[in-house]
């Protein structure tokens, strides 16, 4: 059995918004959520897939799968959002309201409630640009080493489970929110478009066959 490798992963913040009584809805794109928010709305990636990234790690498109169907799905719990992956009750700032894997990466929208004793001091730093990154703290449980292009050694993230995610002031490896090109869906429930893409090719192949085998 492996031994749980700890990891720790940050990437750009990619835009927020201060939101008073905006429907929880017109995020998720669900009728039913008719929660009312009252705080911020922050956008980005977290995890950027297939590229090696400052910490000489690599992270394989599946590699969140099994955590996010355990956590999310079969449990209903929510992400907890942290600030600077602190442990006390104050630096617990907020939540997890949508969350993705795609092409890209990790994609998820966080809200912090105005209610939460750091609120105003939270905005200021986001406003200065000083709180700037998302972070992510979790154990790597399948894991592997190759040899990278440069003869580095790259750590290969195959499987693994997030203990926190964290607004953080110094991202290591930035990627701009305008600059990916994909277009986000935003709904509650946890998607793979991965997955989406390639269920919808073979739908389309099955199709064609079908016709095919009519003439």
């Amino acid at each position: 059995m492996k031994e749980r490798i700890k990891i720790q992963d940050t990437t750009l913040i990619g835009n927020w918004d201060e939101v008073q009584d905006y429907e929880l809805s017109k995020v998720t794109k669900k009728d039913t959520d008719t929660q009312k928010l009252n705080g911020l709305v922050i956008r980005g990636y977290e995890t950027k897939f297939s590229k090696v990234n400052e910490n000489g790690e690599r992270y394989e498109p599946g590699c969140l799968d099994e955590f996010i169907q355990s956590y999310f799905i079969d449990n209903g719990l929510n992400m907890v959002v942290d600030v600077q992956h602190g442990w006390s009750v104050d630096d617990q700032v907020g939540r997890v309201v949508y969350l993705e894997t795609n092409t890209v990466g990790f994609y998820f929208v966080a809200y912090i409630p105005r209610t939460v004793a750091r609120y105003e001091q939270i905005k200021s730093l986001l406003q200065e640009g000083i709180l700037q990154g998302f972070s992510k703290c979790g154990w790597a449980s399948d894991w592997e080493w190759e040899r990278g292009r440069d003869g580095e050694d790259v750590f290969v993230v195959k499987k693994m489970d997030i203990v926190s995610v964290s607004l953080v002031t110094s991202p290591a490896n930035a990627i701009a929110f305008e600059g990916v090109g994909e277009t986000i869906q935003n709904r509650l429930e946890y998607r793979n478009r991965v997955k989406d893409e390639a269920d919808k090719k073979r739908k389309s192949i099955l199709k064609s066959n079908q016709k095919t085998n009519q003439l």
